[in-house]
């Protein structure tokens, strides 16, 4: 047997050898561990706030789109406030739908008038 360049050189070759790796044992480190929970916890904490930045950005937003629509509303319909301060708008009806404001009853005199001073009558429903 000779050297490896001459058994290439023969055309005879050798297998490849597995060498295992080995793969250093991982060390608990109280303190390693404290410091990576302690960054996971800051990571966590600043996606939390930034889930909640972009959902107050959003409400702030929407809140601004209803007070647009809101306002574009009130420039095109009459509106008042009620007592606790809030918007009411006016709606106009028709007055002839209403009821009539005074009741014709019917009702007959029974009775003469004996003079035109004092007039006595009794008033008893028309049947």
């Amino acid at each position: 047997q000779g050297t490896p360049l001459q058994t290439v050189e023969e055309g005879k070759s050798n297998p490849p050898e597995t060498i295992p790796i080995r793969m250093p044992t991982p060390i608990d480190d109280p303190e390693e561990d404290a410091l990576r929970n302690q960054k996971g916890r800051e990571m966590k904490r600043k996606q939390e706030e930034e889930a909640k930045q972009r959902r107050k950005q959003k409400e702030e937003e929407e809140v601004s789109k209803q007070l647009e629509k809101l306002r574009a509303e009130l420039r095109s319909r009459p509106y008042s406030f009620d007592s606790e301060g809030k918007i009411v708008f006016v709606h106009n009806f028709d007055a002839s739908r209403l009821p009539p404001s005074h009741c014709n009853v019917p009702y007959r005199l029974s009775g003469k008038p004996e003079d035109s001073s004092s007039q006595q009558f009794s008033a008893s429903p028309r049947r």
